[in-house]
């Protein structure tokens, strides 16, 4: 009889347990459903915004390709046919008679990117970083074009002023004018078109390709492969972890190298064909 009450008290007492176990864990519930409610709908919603600005960047990083294409097309015309006219003037103006001749420095739209680039998260700091560049040399390029502009002018001013000053002959005035032209054009080439424009490609298709790329891959995806804190392997040591970090840039660098070579191959046969596209899926 003993030995049955004492298995019945120890029943008594589990049931007792179950009980305040479900009453604990029932309340639990009904107090964090609410919250990881909202905090899934706040992922959602930070989720479906960075898609939106990914977006945004695709389409104004883009345009910025596009255009400078356009620069591109027009300024090697300007050397191909304005300056290369001008110098032939030079040489068929005769003998006896000073060069005066003329050109203008072709219009055409620069514009900076919008500071709304730089001015919110991508959500990836090699990105955040990649945009902080694109944007200091967009604003740089426009300064530039004008630094070419007036160098041009200068250069067509002082001539002018020679020729009807009459300061040397006009055999010595014409061969200075020459060249001034030709050491303006070779700079030109040097420095705009071999230099700044391709380094200037190479940045924006740089961002781009990265753009993209996060705008198909899930976040924490994306941190996973890149991020080292994310990965699923444990680090041996802080020393290990920090040279782990400052190598991510470079690796990400190398891992977006090919589709980044190839979308600047794709830049260079277009380039007096077409524009660059918007991906076909909208990320």
């Amino acid at each position: 009889m003993h030995k049955l009450n004492l298995s019945i008290r120890k029943i008594i007492i589990m049931e007792n347990f179950l009980f305040n176990w479900q009453t604990l864990i029932g309340s639990l519930i009904g107090v964090t459903t609410p919250f990881l409610l909202w905090w899934f709908v706040e992922q959602r919603k930070k989720k479906d915004i960075n898609k939106k600005f990914l977006y945004y960047l695709e389409k104004v990083i883009v345009g910025q390709i596009n255009l400078l294409c356009d620069i591109e097309i027009t300024l090697n015309r300007f050397l191909d046919f304005k300056v290369k006219e001008l110098i032939d003037n030079i040489d068929d103006t005769p003998i006896e008679v000073y060069s005066a001749d003329t050109a203008f420095f072709p219009l055409f739209s620069t514009r900076a990117l919008p500071y709304d680039v730089i001015k919110e998260s991508s959500g990836s700091g090699y990105i955040d970083n990649k945009l902080a560049k694109i944007f200091s040399l967009s604003e740089d390029f426009p300064h530039i074009i004008n630094d070419l502009r007036h160098q041009f002018e200068d250069t067509l001013n002082k001539n002018e002023k020679m020729a009807f000053n009459k300061l040397n002959s006009p055999k010595v005035q014409k061969e200075q004018f020459k060249t001034n032209i030709q050491k303006y054009e070779e700079v030109f080439r040097e420095d705009m078109l071999d230099k700044n424009i391709p380094i200037y490609f190479k940045k924006l298709a740089e961002t781009l390709v990265a753009v993209r790329k996060k705008a198909k891959m899930r976040p924490v995806f994306w941190k996973m492969k890149f991020d080292p804190r994310w990965r699923w392997y444990p680090y041996q040591n802080k020393k290990n972890y920090l040279k782990a970090r400052s190598e991510v840039i470079d690796k990400m660098d190398v891992y977006f190298e090919n589709d980044t070579r190839i979308l600047l191959e794709s830049i260079g046969k277009n380039v007096y064909k077409e524009k660059v596209i918007l991906s076909d899926k909208k990320s």
